[in-house]
């Protein structure tokens, strides 16, 4: 592990904490709970917003923010939570959400990557995104 540090936003239940990552995954205190840090950061995460849309009747909509969340919570230390076990069943999901958001290293020039999305899979993708709000939810003070 690196001694570098990262900052990171979030906002989660109304509250923004800056929360501690090394250059792989969140750091945690002696009580199993997310480091967070005071000061500024320069990437937030509207989870709250996440949220809504999760528990909304809404299709696919801003998929980097999606993915960005995605991520964030894959970046939550390895163990059994039902996060984990979503995400590793979801990877046809996550690589569709991430060629959808067409990333200047994965779109050639003048192409765009269009999905459409089936009800089933919009369901699920909000499933596995809560599941990660509650992983979240509940590692962090």
């Amino acid at each position: 592990m690196t001694d570098e540090r990262y900052l990171c936003a979030a906002t989660l239940g109304g509250i923004t904490r800056v929360l501690v990552s090394d250059s792989e995954h969140f750091l945690f205190d002696t009580d199993g709970f997310v480091m967070t840090a005071a000061g500024g950061t320069e990437i937030t995460y509207d989870l709250d917003a996440i949220e809504t849309w999760c528990r909304s009747d809404d299709g696919v909509r801003d998929n980097r923010a999606l993915l960005d969340a995605w991520n964030l919570f894959v970046d939550m230390p390895d163990g059994d939570s039902l996060f984990r076990a979503a995400d590793a069943r979801a990877i046809g999901l996550y690589d569709k959400l991430f060629h959808s958001c067409n990333l200047p290293s994965m779109t050639p020039p003048g192409r765009e990557y269009v999905p459409v999305w089936l009800a089933s899979e919009v369901a699920a993708l909000k499933q596995v995104l809560l599941l990660g709000l509650a992983e979240l939810r509940i590692r962090v003070r």
